[in-house]
């Protein structure tokens, strides 16, 4: 009894195991001892009713009763039988046993994902030297520690803290050459310069005829000639015809347009006369009009798009250096999730939206991803996964399991040694967002993760994943474009600054866009996003009334096509504004 009451007092065992194969005469001691030591008035409901689940399932597997208790935070199991019983008692109760051990340092009155039985088997070990026979270590954390351990930071402190923890861990870029007609939504290496004048000789700017600026008006032959290179050297009193665009021959000054022309038949030849006194250069475009040799056409960690695309073509390249990929995973976790479109649905069961809107989300801004499928909420199957994943990526985004009672925390900081920089947001959707690293195999791997509410990941990844992305690959687009919004509908505010999808409309009366709620002014759901090209970042609330505030910073997310027009009309109507100041 003394050693049992040194081992709940003293050692802060997780769990004491009481073994040995004693005569059923003396068991009755053993009993009396665990059921004193308890602090059976302390414990909550759910504890209760898990420790009543485990004794049930260990007399399963033992030829007496089972009694079970619980002092100081440490769970008491009676062993008492041969061996072999004990082995197999443990192996069948593991999964009820760890379920007891988490609520017992959670103290939460809700039921909790349970860990894999071989999980159960492999953690019995010491925490700490100690008298008492066995301890078992689970790997779960306490609220309290959580809290501790990830203290309540802003959005624009975690965004800080993404850009720095990159910006010390990520090595020198890397590059890739690939063919022009792949280069699309690729990220430039380098800035490139144009190797060429465009166009590389004179044009002309109209159909006409070219001739010598200096002759004046009157008649001109017209040489019938090919206008091909080489160019021909042109001479006084003779003319040769020019479409748009061709090359000037050699010598001409000025092009006449057809209709300052009027044509003269003189014997077999061919004539025109001039109508007009020519001006020098007229209707003529020089050399490098388009883009002169030297001139920068794409900046280095640029996007590529349809524009960069050209000029690189009209500069002569054929190849391009880009930024190499990082290669990204996403990953859903949860034990109630059905992949969209099984039929019938289970009961307690909901399809995962997460994933396949994290992979979409990522390809509309260019970034492709594997997908690692569905994952049960369970500590090893969680491991499993996390691992095989870092293995073929650099960047793994996870949704679901990341409250402090959940399991993702631990695994990461257990399983894996992971540096979790980031566990606690100062922003409502997105509080429980996680964002780690890990080594594995001398690389620094990137995990992500966010809450498995669908609206929430939705939220959060425009937050956070993009401009994560975005950083990972030296892109130019890695600052979110923010800006002042005039709110015309009143929101509910949070304890903690919210982020809600809104409507920006811009007018060229107003000087700042106006800000429209989607029916979310209290919270916002899924169907929120619905025509939204905006997250409107709301402070916190301040004390029981609401804001009065008529002004937000809204994060600009896109442009849709029904106020695209409005916007190029509010920029137009901001240049005499501009001009003005200056």
């Amino acid at each position: 009894m003394e050693k049992l009451l040194c081992a709940c007092d003293e050692n802060n065992s997780d769990v004491i195991l009481i073994i040995g194969n004693i005569e059923p005469a003396k068991r009755q001691f053993v009993t009396d001892a665990v059921r004193n030591f308890s602090d059976s008035k302390q414990l909550s409901e759910n504890v209760v009713l898990s420790l009543s689940k485990l004794e049930t399932k260990l007399n399963d597997n033992l030829p007496h009763k089972a009694v079970c208790g619980v002092r100081n935070q440490s769970l008491i199991i009676d062993l008492t039988s041969s061996n072999k019983n004990q082995i197999e008692c443990l192996a069948a109760a593991a999964d009820t046993m760890m379920e007891v051990i988490h609520l017992i340092c959670t103290d939460q009155d809700e039921n909790v994902p349970l860990h894999d039985v071989e999980e159960a088997k492999s953690a019995i070990k010491r925490r700490k030297k100690s008298t008492s026979p066995l301890v078992l270590s689970p790997n779960a954390s306490t609220i309290k520690r959580h809290k501790e351990s990830f203290p309540m930071i802003s959005l624009q402190d975690a965004l800080l803290k993404i850009h720095e923890v990159i910006m010390e861990s990520v090595e020198e870029a890397t590059c890739e050459i690939v063919q022009l007609s792949d280069a699309y939504g690729r990220i430039l290496f380098e800035t490139v310069k144009a190797a060429y004048d465009l166009p590389p000789f004179k044009t002309s700017t109209k159909h006409g005829y070219a001739v010598l600026a200096t002759d004046g008006k009157g008649l001109r032959k017209v040489l019938n000639v090919e206008n091909t290179f080489p160019s021909i050297s042109l001479e006084p009193g003779k003319c040769v015809w020019v479409k748009s665009g061709s090359p000037i021959p050699d010598g001409a000054t000025a092009v006449v347009q057809v209709k300052d022309t009027k044509p003269v038949e003189i014997s077999d030849d061919t004539y025109v006369e001039i109508m007009i006194e020519p001006g020098y250069e007229q209707n003529i475009r020089p050399i490098g009009d388009d883009l002169m040799k030297g001139t920068v056409v794409a900046i280095q960690n640029a996007r590529i798009g349809p524009k960069e695309i050209a000029l690189l073509a009209a500069s002569g390249r054929k190849d391009v250096r880009v930024t190499k990929r990082i290669s990204t995973g996403v990953l859903s976790i949860g034990s109630n999730l059905e992949e969209p479109g099984e039929e019938p649905l289970k009961p307690g069961f909901v399809y995962d939206v997460n994933r396949i809107t994290l992979i979409s989300l990522l390809k509309e801004k260019e970034f492709y991803s594997l997908d690692f499928g569905i994952v049960d909420n369970k500590l090893t199957p969680i491991q499993n996964k996390i691992e095989e994943a870092l293995k073929k990526v650099d960047l793994l985004v996870t949704t679901g399991s990341t409250n402090d009672r959940d399991l993702l925390k631990t695994v990461l900081e257990k399983c894996f040694k992971a540096d979790i920089h980031f566990g606690n947001i100062n922003i409502k959707p997105g509080k429980s967002t996680i964002f780690a690293t890990c080594e594995i195999n001398d690389k620094t791997k990137y995990v992500l993760c966010l809450s498995g509410n669908p609206t929430s990941a939705f939220i959060s990844a425009q937050m956070f994943l993009i401009p994560l992305v975005n950083e990972l690959h030296y892109s130019c687009d890695g600052e979110q474009v923010t800006l002042s919004a005039c709110m015309k509908n009143q929101y509910t505010l949070h304890s903690r600054p919210r982020a809600a999808w809104t409507i920006l409309e811009w007018n060229q009366d107003e000087e700042y866009p106006s800000a429209f709620s989607r029916g979310n002014a209290i919270s916002d759901k899924l169907v929120s996003a619905t025509g939204a090209n905006a997250l409107l970042l709301l402070p916190a609330k301040e004390s029981a009334k609401e804001s009065s505030k008529t002004f937000a910073t809204a994060i600009l997310v896109k442009l849709p096509k029904q106020i695209n027009d409005d916007m190029k009309n509010f920029c137009n109507a901001q240049l005499p504004k501009q001009e003005e100041k200056k």
